[in-house]
């Protein structure tokens, strides 16, 4: 059966391994290292291509995005035939969630450089973001024929094909990736929790064991093995080893691991130890209830009543304010539909100050953001609805009605050019 599997990846990618670098970060190390200095005043004006681009990467990694296409803008106009421009553009517009623009980009990148990897990557990131899984699976296995060693190829491959119920073609892109030497952890654990989750337990328990083997310092192979081997009853002692390694090692959620190290022990009856990664995975995870109410239980099970009333005192807390927000969200849900329904029986004024109401509480809320939109533009208030619907959109990305609306309100308006880029992004 299906087994569920943790995230066990480090923070970082580990030292020494091979892996895409955006070019507009590899630039400013190149030119770094080839004795160009920098601007040193965060993008100052130059004529100088390189300069400009490097000055971008500077401003993209201290989150100064402006500046970042400021830059990368004009080193465009002055290096017309470079793609690293189009690169560095590409990720400012994905930063700045836009992923139909940084798609734009990094074609207008791939126009120029149509067989450099990083080009390609950056295609088949885009436009896995934007749900158009099938021209980025193809996109990807382009990237893998371009570089067969690279290892981003056969993760967001794996990553897409996952996501659309392609766990068994997962699978084998994932293989494929180890069997062509791919000299990266990340794809060896990919594919031992792939094959874990789809409950092919031994499999992945040879997978990880090998990964561990080759990569013994990478804390992701350690938690995916120690996973396997607690996956099997007849094995789960064998697994307290390799889940301690991992948290040495350092992993992405160590909370989870500290559960599962909890779980074995207590099950072998060291109730001491057991308490103390309990303790642990509540430092990590103070708002996380299910931590708090294991730890309760253990600690009365321990004979410590008082500190199993703190740590269920603090679950019923958690719980509570759990509840309470899934109430709030039902009494939105059923105000947004009864502000729906003034609408839909053409009550207009009133499911205006219904659904004003509502916002007057929850001014985020993306659905009655736009029914106010759409019943001021029913009244004529077309200005005033294209706020509002903008409004929507920004609150929650990748919602196809919000930029159609927002089309659709531009060109009532008379803006047909305006119109062009929410009706693109809907299409």
């Amino acid at each position: 059966m299906p087994v569920k599997t943790a995230r066990c990846r480090p923070a970082e990618t580990p030292p020494g391994v091979r892996s895409i670098v955006w070019a507009t970060t590899l630039a400013v190390a190149v030119l770094a290292s080839s004795g160009w200095a920098s601007t040193g005043q965060g993008g100052a004006a130059s004529d100088d291509p390189e300069v400009l681009i490097a000055a971008g990467g500077e401003a993209l990694l201290a989150g100064d995005l402006e500046a970042a296409a400021s830059r990368f803008s004009d080193a465009a106009r002055l290096v017309p035939g470079s793609h690293l421009p189009w690169l560095g553009l590409s990720e400012v517009a994905e930063r700045r969630g836009d992923p139909l623009e940084a798609l734009r980009h990094a074609r207008e990148a791939e126009r120029l450089a149509p067989a450099d990897p990083q080009v390609v990557f950056a295609v088949s990131r885009q436009l896995s973001r934007l749900m158009r899984f099938e021209e980025a699976l193809a996109a990807l296995a382009r990237l893998r024929e371009l570089d067969p060693e690279l290892p981003e190829g056969y993760l967001l491959a794996a990553a897409v094909l996952r996501r659309t119920g392609g766990e068994a073609e997962a699978v084998r892109v994932l293989e494929a990736g180890v069997d062509a030497g791919v000299d990266d952890p990340r794809v060896t654990e990919e594919l031992a929790l792939v094959l874990l989750s789809a409950g092919k337990i031994e499999r992945a328990r040879e997978v990880a064991a090998a990964g561990v083997g080759r990569f013994p310092e990478y804390g992701g192979v350690q938690c995916a093995l120690g996973l396997a081997l607690a996956a099997d009853p007849e094995r789960r002692g064998e697994a307290l080893t390799p889940l301690r390694a991992a948290l040495d090692l350092g992993v992405v959620a160590p909370a989870k691991v500290h559960l599962e190290i909890a779980a074995l022990l207590m099950e072998q009856g060291d109730q001491e130890a057991a308490l103390d990664h309990l303790r642990s995975a509540a430092e990590l995870s103070p708002e996380a209830s299910e931590v708090h109410y294991r730890l309760g239980n253990a600690l009365r099970n321990a004979g410590d009543i008082d500190g199993a009333r703190q740590a269920l005192g603090r679950y019923q807390e958690l719980r509570r304010a759990e509840q309470q927000g899934e109430r709030a969200d039902r009494n939105v849900g059923t105000r947004f539909n009864e502000a729906q329904s003034l609408a839909n029986e053409n009550r207009l004024p009133e499911a205006l100050a219904a659904v004003d109401a509502l916002l007057a509480e929850h001014p985020e809320d993306d659905r009655a953001l736009a029914l106010r939109g759409k019943v001021l533009f029913s009244v004529g208030r077309q200005e005033e609805a294209l706020v509002a619907i903008r409004a929507a959109r920004e609150a929650v990305g990748g919602q196809v009605e919000y930029h159609y609306l927002e089309g659709l309100f531009l060109l009532q308006l008379g803006r047909p050019a305006e119109a062009e880029i929410p009706l693109e992004r809907a299409v």
